[in-house]
């Protein structure tokens, strides 16, 4: 899905107050989209039966509209982004945190939904975060204010000049390969995994140059079926993936068998 798209981290992740909905996130974060569906589908009808929280309904409908977008179900993704938008009350989603596609299509299902001339809100300081404690990992759901961003900014000092922040950390990964995928940074082979490996956060921060650097993922086929996992973080966000299918289990297109070769290509470019 999805995913590049960023500093955010979280010294000690917080706990989703429901457990489901942080299985979840978990799901979704690890690329079990096909359990993540069936996870989140429930949570988000038992949260909106127990009138939860409007954060929590929010999160597990966003979410739930990421997995749909990321198995092909765009216009049960359009529902869910929708319902997450009216439940956060239009505020918009955090870019840094989430993948381009994502943010379109949440932004085009709340257009749809606010009233003729009402203006969305400049700014709203809602932000919904979640995290799975088996994963050990923090999930900004980021339906923040547009205020947020990423990349290099000032702030002043309490005594002294504005001290410029360091830039974020820019990471990559594969995972959920089947059978082979790659990663290349500037046409340089990055990291390779095998069917069913993965190559965790590959750190490529140091080998970007000055201007735009081209991330390129590629899938290659022995034979039958395929599945595929590749992500972009900067900092702790997710700002590019793409996300088909669960190795082991079942392939891409509904189990379809495809020639040997290189199937899929994605690319992403960041900028320094």
């Amino acid at each position: 899905m999805t995913a590049l798209l960023l500093a955010l981290a979280l010294a000690a992740p917080p706990q989703a107050a429901d457990t489901q909905l942080a299985d979840g996130i978990r799901l979704v974060e690890e690329g079990d989209l096909t359990a993540a569906l069936v996870t989140l589908s429930e949570a988000a009808a038992r949260l909106d039966a127990a009138e939860a929280p409007e954060r929590e309904r929010a999160l597990a409908h966003l979410y739930l509209g990421m997995t749909q977008l990321g198995l092909a179900r765009p216009d049960a993704a359009r529902d869910s982004l929708g319902k997450a938008w009216q439940l956060n009350r239009g505020a918009p989603l955090d870019r840094h945190r989430f993948p381009p596609r994502v943010v379109r299509l949440y932004e085009e299902a709340g257009e749809a939904l606010a009233p003729a001339g009402k203006p969305e809100p400049k700014s709203r300081k809602r932000t919904l975060v979640a995290a799975s404690a088996a994963a050990g990992v923090a999930v900004g759901a980021g339906l923040a204010s547009a205020a947020g961003g990423g990349g290099p900014t000032a702030r002043p000092g309490p005594t002294g000049p504005p001290v410029a922040e360091p830039p974020a950390t820019v990471t990559v990964r594969a995972y959920n390969c089947d059978d082979v995928g790659r990663v290349f940074l500037g046409g340089a082979l990055v990291g390779e995994v095998r069917i069913g490996e993965d190559s965790g956060l590959l750190d490529v921060t140091s080998r970007l140059r000055p201007g735009p650097n081209e991330i390129v993922f590629e899938l290659f086929n022995d034979h039958a079926h395929i599945t595929y996992g590749f992500e972009v973080r900067l900092g702790d966000a997710i700002v590019f993936q793409q996300t088909c299918g669960v190795v082991y289990r079942i392939g891409c297109e509904n189990d379809s068998k495809f020639p040997p070769g290189v199937i899929r290509r994605f690319s992403h470019v960041v900028h320094r």
